[in-house]
């Protein structure tokens, strides 16, 4: 049984003019599967199914808490993510994101949540068309560029927050998924985001097949707080 809760008060929360401020709320709670359980709910009072960013967040929390252990099997709406703490960086393996679509240079995924990826040369394309594709769409919207030595540059739009988001884990792995299709790039990739935040992904692939996709990345804590109602 999940935790229920109003949207509204979700909402007031991830305010960053009259609340904490945030693109979504994580509940950690236990778990019959794995170690923990991960609940998110997206800034708009909307459910998830998961967060990549979110997953390393909730570690960093988990540890915070005092359980210091390296390892950790976390369990979402629809799957358990393996997570590694490791020299102050957090890495989730993310599995192999589906295609579900490939229509020239975009490509729709499902990497645990949907996510278009869109290939350009222009990154500023994103500001023109993201939001009214998003509203034709309805799902995450990632504009990406492959720059050399296996570096890509991206910019999502994330329903649920309605906005670009500095940075998003499921959107870079959609991002690694559709390169490794379309131009091939495999093993150590970094992602940066238009602001600035970087992710490192490791592409595994056997036999000319993606076998697994790792994310890591820091994480940093900010500050706790008491939230009254």
């Amino acid at each position: 049984m999940g935790i229920s809760i109003d949207p509204k008060v979700v909402s007031r929360i991830c305010h960053r003019q009259y609340g904490v401020g945030g693109d979504g709320l994580i509940f950690l709670r236990s778990s019959m599967q794995g170690d923990y359980a991960m609940q998110i709910f997206n800034a708009d009072g909307s459910e998830a199914e998961m967060c990549g960013n979110g997953l390393r967040c909730l570690v960093q929390f988990i540890q915070d808490l005092g359980d210091k252990k390296a390892k950790f099997q976390i369990e979402t709406m629809k799957k358990i993510y393996s997570c590694k703490v490791n020299q102050g960086k957090i890495s989730v393996q993310m599995g192999v994101p589906k295609i579900i679509e490939e229509m020239g240079s975009e490509y729709l995924l499902e990497v645990g949540v949907p996510h278009l990826v869109v290939f350009t040369d222009d990154l500023s394309r994103f500001d023109q068309e993201a939001r009214d594709r998003f509203s034709d769409l309805g799902v995450n919207i990632n504009y990406a560029m492959l720059d050399p030595l296996n570096t890509l540059r991206m910019r999502t739009f994330e329903r649920g927050v309605e906005e670009e988001t500095f940075s998003c884990g499921s959107g870079a792995t959609a991002v690694c998924m559709a390169a490794w299709h379309r131009f091939g790039v495999s093993g150590s990739i970094d992602v940066i985001f238009d602001r600035g935040e970087k992710l490192q992904f490791e592409i595994l692939t056997e036999n000319e097949k993606l076998i697994e996709v790792t994310m890591s990345g820091d994480v940093c804590h900010v500050y706790n707080g008491v939230v009254q109602q």
